[in-house]
């Protein structure tokens, strides 16, 4: 049985993508998987139990047979938080995580676990994820470092990583390279990183479908409310556009870019109008001010959603904006594309070498 644990050095890094695409290519390529997200200091409570959104859907996605608490044993809460400091003790988790991964090991030829969000999250009950991919006998794991790479700085990222793991690190993933960077990342970084003793298995482009976010989030993040087409929360919105123009550019500005959210005054129905000529996913009205009957009518026909946003434009942008590039892994379009990517461009059979899996 072999550990496979997939950390990165800060959020939004891919990792739960990841994830997902090694699991599903290694049980169509050799062996049975599961997976566990040990330590997860952001939960949130559901039912009054520690939840985790991630974990259910990879659960659902994998048909894993596992409760919960043993595919994620330590949530932390900000309440239990708040008791360690307290003078709670961390002995009860190493304890709960151990028995969890006993339990998941003994079902599967490789065991797929996903880390914190950075290298530091974790230390307060002693299992951030330096300590614990050398727990040894217990999980004895070999790490994969996820890095988001923006420009020749992240380097740093992929260096501390080899600092703080150490042998433990079996390699690393450049993830989401802009476009204008993708040639540099895949020569000098790649070249470079090698020449450093850290193997990279993959160098993935930035794709705007694998960025997008959703109506719903969008809403939720707004505190919005979906005037017409709410069954549209799901759906992926791959791009913001700001309607600030006059009529005649908007057009030409519109047809730029597809399933698209256009951000403009609740009181701009000629730009309303416009957005409504192109392919636009969704429509975000600013100013609590409603929109006409026949705007809505139109978007109820040509099935784009309309939210209505109380903040002025310019916040909402601002608000929307953050969404982008930060929404969470959890819907079949990015998996199949990312799924898709990882075939290209990542090295298996390195890996399986590394792992020792056949």
């Amino acid at each position: 049985m072999t550990t496979l644990y997939v950390l990165s050095t800060e959020t939004y890094s891919g990792k739960t993508a990841v994830c997902i695409g090694l699991g599903l290519r290694m049980r169509e390529d050799c062996c049975s998987v599961g997976y566990m997200k040990p330590v997860n200091l952001s939960a949130v409570l559901h039912a009054g139990q520690p939840y985790d959104e991630d974990v259910v859907f990879i659960k659902d996605l994998f048909g894993l047979p596992e409760p919960l608490e043993v595919l994620a044993p330590v949530q932390l809460t900000p309440q239990r938080l708040e008791a360690l400091l307290t003078g709670g003790s961390p002995e009860e988790f190493h304890r709960r995580l151990v028995e969890a991964y006993r339990i998941v090991s003994a079902n599967y030829q490789i065991v797929i676990l996903e880390g914190a969000s950075n290298l530091r999250e974790g230390y307060i009950v002693r299992l951030a994820p330096p300590q614990l991919a050398a727990l040894g006998a217990d999980l004895d794991a070999k790490a994969l470092a996820v890095v988001r790479y923006e420009d020749a700085r992240s380097v740093d990222h992929f260096l501390a990583a080899q600092a703080r793991l150490g042998e433990r690190l079996i390699g690393v993933v450049v993830n989401a390279v802009p476009g204008l960077h993708l040639e540099f990342a895949e020569t000098y970084l790649r070249d470079y990183l090698e020449s450093q003793g850290i193997p990279v298995f993959a160098v993935l482009p930035r794709q705007r479908l694998l960025q997008a976010t959703t109506i719903g989030e969008l809403a939720d993040g707004l505190s919005a409310e979906i005037l017409v087409h709410a069954d549209m929360r799901d759906e992926l919105v791959e791009s913001l556009m700001v309607g600030a123009m006059g009529v005649d550019q908007a057009l030409h500005y519109f047809r730029r870019r597809a399933n698209k959210a256009v951000i403009t005054g609740g009181d701009r129905s000629d730009i309303q109008s416009a957005a409504l000529e192109t392919s636009t996913k969704c429509l975000i009205l600013t100013g609590n001010l409603h929109p006409s009957a026949a705007i809505l009518a139109r978007a109820e026909e040509a099935g784009v959603a309309v939210m209505l946003a109380p903040q002025d434009t310019l916040t909402a942008i601002e608000i929307a904006d953050s969404y982008f590039g930060r929404s969470r892994f959890l819907q079949r379009a990015k998996i199949e594309a990312f799924r898709k990517l990882m075939d290209e461009r990542f090295d298996f059979q390195r890996l399986y070498n590394m792992l020792g899996v056949k």
